[in-house]
């Protein structure tokens, strides 16, 4: 895998906080998160070795790099007794939602990139394309709540919550989808 000048930064700024939380959970005993850092070990491999295929933009690498940090700090860095993902931020947003919906708009535009890529002629419905991008933002955050429920499953004491928690994510992944859904029509159409 060749990284370009543009590409290093991001992968050396991933690859050094994964492994300061990665120690950090280790010593803390923490290893609902050591299992999260291996599926974004996993996650971040495939994308810099298909990197020159999908030819993500750096503000897109940029965006899911941070996405990572937030969720590792989110459920690593104590806070009030708790950890961060359960501070709220304003009296109806915890970190929790915000991070996932921060983190399922950079999946919608993940979707884009994607079918952009696979488009040969000019769209004639726009509409169409931006909808489906909505689609996979929200089926990736699918993916994630299933990776959640892996750890709820195989991982004593996790910290994911139950069916409240499931629902709100799944709200603010749809939040995160189409704000992104509306920030490409206003920018493609």
């Amino acid at each position: 895998m060749h990284l370009t000048s543009k590409e290093k930064p991001v992968a050396y700024f991933s690859a050094a906080y994964i492994v300061l939380f990665l120690l950090y959970s280790i010593i803390v005993k923490n290893y609902e998160f050591v299992y999260y850092m291996a599926v974004l070990v996993l996650f971040f491999i495939l994308i810099f070795a298909y990197q020159r295929s999908l030819n993500f933009s750096p503000g897109l690498l940029w965006a899911l790099s941070s996405w990572g940090l937030l969720h590792l700090a989110g459920g690593n860095i104590p806070i009030n007794g708790s950890v961060l993902y359960n501070l709220w931020l304003l009296p109806f947003l915890k970190y929790d939602m915000a991070v996932h919906a921060y983190g399922f708009a950079a999946a919608t535009f993940v979707g884009f990139a994607l079918l952009e890529k696979q488009l040969k002629k000019p769209v004639k419905s726009p509409k169409l394309i931006i909808f489906l991008c909505f689609i996979m933002g929200m089926g990736f955050g699918a993916l994630n709540e299933l990776v959640e429920f892996l750890a709820v499953l195989f991982i004593p004491n996790t910290n994911v919550g139950g069916y409240m928690n499931t629902g709100f994510d799944l709200l603010f992944n749809f939040l995160g989808s189409i704000i992104a859904a509306i920030l490409l029509f206003f920018r493609r159409v």
